[in-house]
C-alpha cells in the first residue's frame, strides 16, 4: 500500500457550496475528510493491533472527532500502517474474521432483531454508513442466475490503494453477520473479488469453504435465495421497532440520512458513468466546481472514464459488435481511436479479444449422434 496515492490529505465537507453564489448547494456527500465513521467499524484491525502489541494511537495517531468518529484518510492511514506491519492484504482475511453483528456498534441489535434473512439484508444496508461501512454495498435479489442473489460491494471512494484489503475485509464482515443470524442454514454459492493474487484467493477459499473467483469487476457474495426467507425464531417486533428508531435517530443526528459519496454520484442507476456536464446539473455546481470537487475527493474521472469505456467495449464484442459501432457507443471519434484505445487498455487488439473468448461451437444433433454411434 502506497503512502504516496492520489487520495488527498484535506476534503470537501458533508455541504458542497455553489460555485457562483457561495451558498449550501441542494446536493450534499459524504467527504473522504468528514469523521463520521465510527471506530468500531476497524474492530478486526484493533483487535490485530492488540495482539501485535500495538495500540490504537499506533494505529490511527491522535484526532479529535465527536463520539470516536474517524475520517476515511485517518482510516486508511491506518489500514495502511497495519497492512505493511503484517506483511501483506492476507491481514484482510483476519480481521474480517473478527467481526459480526455485535461489532456493528447500535445497527447490530436492529439487525438481530429484524424478522427475516432479506429484512436483515435491507434494513442494514440502508444504514451501513451508520455502521462505519467503507465500501458501497447493495442488495441484488435474483442475481442474474437461478435461485441466487448477492450483495455487491462496490467502493464507496475511489482508493484503488485500500480497495483489495476493504473488500474482503467487509465481504467477510457481511457473511459473518448472515451467518450468526442464519445459523446452519446459511450456505455460499461463490464469492467473487477484484483481486488476482492467487495465494489470498485460495486462503479466502480455504476460510469460507467455498469457490472464491479473482478478477472479478466487483466484490461481492453469491448465495442460495432461499436464505433470504430464514426467520427469526426470537423476532418481537417491538424490539424490532425500538432499535430502528434509534438507528433512524442517530443517522439523523450524525448527517447520515441518505447521504452518499461523490463517488457514486458519478453513477446511474444503470451503474454506467454519467457525464460531467450532467452530474454538475444535478448537484447544481457549475462544471468547474466540480472538477475541483473531484480533486479534492481523489477521483481521477478520465481513469473512470476509461475503465467504463472499456467494460461496455467487452461487453459488445462478446456480442459480435463491429469496432465502428462500439467506438461510436463509447464516445470515441472513429473505430481507429477505439482499436487503439482498446490496445491500450488491454494489451491486445479488439479482434485478438474477440478471438480469445469466442463461443466454443455446439456440435449439432446429427455430429453427437454420430459420435455416439
Amino acid at each position: 500500500m502506497n503512502e504516496g496515492h492520489r487520495m488527498p490529505v484535506r476534503g470537501t465537507s458533508v455541504a458542497t457550496e455553489h460555485a457562483d453564489t457561495g451558498k449550501p448547494a441542494s446536493r450534499r456527500f459524504v467527504s473522504v475528510d468528514d469523521p463520521v465513521f465510527p471506530i468500531h467499524s476497524m474492530t478486526g484491525v484493533l483487535a490485530w493491533a492488540r495482539g501485535v502489541g500495538w495500540s490504537a494511537h499506533d494505529l490511527f495517531g491522535t484526532w479529535n472527532a465527536p463520539q470516536d468518529r474517524l475520517s476515511y484518510i485517518r482510516i486508511r492511514e491506518a489500514v495502511a500502517r497495519a497492512v505493511h506491519r503484517h506483511g501483506g492484504l492476507a491481514l484482510a482475511c483476519e480481521t474480517g474474521s473478527y467481526k459480526s453483528i455485535q461489532q456493528l456498534g447500535m445497527l447490530g441489535p436492529a439487525v438481530a432483531t429484524q424478522p427475516t434473512a432479506r429484512a436483515v439484508i435491507e434494513f442494514g444496508l440502508r444504514h451501513q454508513l451508520l455502521a462505519g461501512s467503507l465500501m458501497a454495498h447493495a442488495f441484488v435479489p435474483n442475481a442474474g442466475e437461478p435461485e441466487v442473489s448477492a450483495i455487491e460491494s462496490p467502493l464507496l471512494f475511489d482508493d484503488a490503494e485500500c480497495s483489495s484489503f476493504l473488500e474482503i475485509d467487509h465481504l467477510l464482515t457481511n457473511i459473518n453477520v448472515l451467518q450468526v443470524f442464519c445459523g446452519d442454514q446459511f450456505a455460499l454459492t461463490r464469492v467473487e473479488i477484484p483481486c488476482s493474487d492467487p495465494a489470498l484467493i485460495g486462503q479466502l477459499a480455504r476460510l469460507l469453504k467455498a469457490p472464491v473467483i479473482g478478477s472479478a469487476k466487483v466484490a461481492r457474495m453469491v448465495f442460495p435465495s432461499q436464505i433470504l426467507d430464514v426467520r427469526n425464531p426470537d423476532y418481537d417486533p417491538i424490539a424490532c421497532n425500538y432499535w430502528e428508531a434509534l438507528c433512524e435517530q442517530e443517522a439523523h443526528a450524525t448527517g447520515l440520512n441518505g447521504q452518499t459519496t461523490l463517488l457514486a454520484r458519478l453513477f446511474g442507476a444503470n451503474g454506467q458513468l454519467l457525464k460531467l456536464e450532467d452530474i454538475a446539473s444535478d448537484m447544481h455546481v457549475s462544471l468547474r466546481t466540480l472538477h475541483r470537487m473531484l480533486v479534492r475527493e481523489g477521483i481521477d474521472y478520465s481513469q473512470l472514464l476509461d475503465q467504463d469505456r472499456l467494460n461496455r467495449s467487452i461487453r459488445m464484442l462478446k456480442q459480435g459488435a463491429s469496432s465502428e459501432a462500439i467506438s461510436a457507443s463509447i464516445g470515441l471519434s472513429d473505430a481507429r481511436s477505439f482499436r487503439r484505445a482498446f490496445r491500450r487498455w488491454t494489451g491486445l487488439s479488439p479482434a485478438e479479444f474477440a478471438h480469445q473468448h469466442q463461443t466454443p461451437v455446439v456440435p449439432s444433433d446429427t455430429t453427437v449422434n454420430t459420435i455416439a454411434h
